[in-house]
Order: structure tokens, then C-alpha cells, then sequence
């Protein structure tokens, strides 16, 4: 894993464009206290060191689509059944996100599905081609969500309009 050292400066600055990407210099100049300038600067060096990165992100919800996180675990200890299933899972176009974790439900997935009859059909062509592998499963549907990895901050309050 790549470390990166940010200044103090940065991590204010990016404490307060984090919430709202597209806050202009002035705001940030009265959430952080620094001048324009400095802030034009941090931002460009910051973007240069590809620390930050614009990216689309797309609101499933106004589309019609819902968010449900299923969790499982498998009952098999065989690497290549895993494997098998996990790039079955990796090529499906209803799966937006995939993860590994540790616990009773060791793997996370989030499916992207219209109406719940979307989701149970999924699933009942992964058991149908991967019978015997999953050992638990735990489904939950997703209204809203928010993701805010914050491990750079080190402890900065994070500013909010």
C-alpha cells in the first residue's frame, strides 16, 4: 500500500471540499481560514499528485433502481469453486460492487435490480450453478447510502455547510 503525506493545509482543504466537491475558493476560504491563492495552489498540487480525482457517480435511485446488499459465506474450502463463483459474480451486470471481509459473512455483494423479482432470479441462477457452495446468505435492501473513507483526515474535523 502507497503512503502519501499530506500537510496539514491539504488535509483541511480536503476536509472541506469533501462534502461538496464543487465549493468555489471563496467557501473555502471561509471554512478553512486560507487565502484563495494558497487554495488554487493546494488544489492544482493536489490534483497533480492525483490525490484528488473527479468521477461520475451515478444515483441508481433516480433511475428506478434499488441497491441490495447480499452477504454470504461459502461452505466450501475448494479454491477453484471460489474462484468460479466469485468471477460468475464479477461478469454479472446486476453487480455493482463486490467485497471480501472477514466475519460470519465473509463476502458482500450489491446488486442492482429494479424490483426484488430482479434480485431472487440472481440468486437462484447462482445456487443453481453454484450449488452447494454458499453456506449462509443474508439480504438487505439499501434506501439511501453514503460511503466516506476518511483514513487521510487523521483526526480533522471535516467541515459541512
Amino acid at each position: 500500500m502507497l503512503k502519501i503525506k499530506l500537510t496539514n493545509k491539504e488535509r483541511d482543504i480536503i476536509g472541506a471540499i469533501h462534502l461538496d466537491a464543487d465549493l468555489d475558493t471563496c467557501e473555502i476560504r471561509k471554512l478553512t481560514g486560507y487565502r484563495e491563492h494558497t487554495i488554487r495552489h493546494c488544489i492544482k498540487d493536489l490534483i497533480e499528485r492525483r490525490i484528488i480525482v473527479r468521477k461520475a457517480v451515478i444515483n441508481t435511485f433516480q433511475l428506478g433502481f434499488h441497491r441490495y446488499g447480499i452477504f454470504f459465506s461459502l461452505s466450501c474450502r475448494n479454491a477453484k469453486l471460489r474462484a468460479a463463483l466469485l468471477a460468475d459474480l464479477i461478469a454479472s451486470p446486476q453487480v455493482i460492487w463486490l467485497k471480501e471481509f472477514g466475519g460470519d459473512f465473509p463476502y458482500g455483494i450489491d446488486l442492482c435490480a429494479r424490483k426484488p423479482d430482479d434480485v431472487m432470479s440472481e440468486l437462484q441462477m447462482l445456487l443453481h450453478r453454484h450449488a452447494g457452495v454458499f453456506n449462509q446468505k443474508m439480504i438487505s435492501l439499501r434506501f439511501s447510502g453514503t460511503f466516506f473513507p476518511r483514513g487521510y483526515l487523521g483526526g480533522v474535523r471535516v467541515f459541512s455547510s
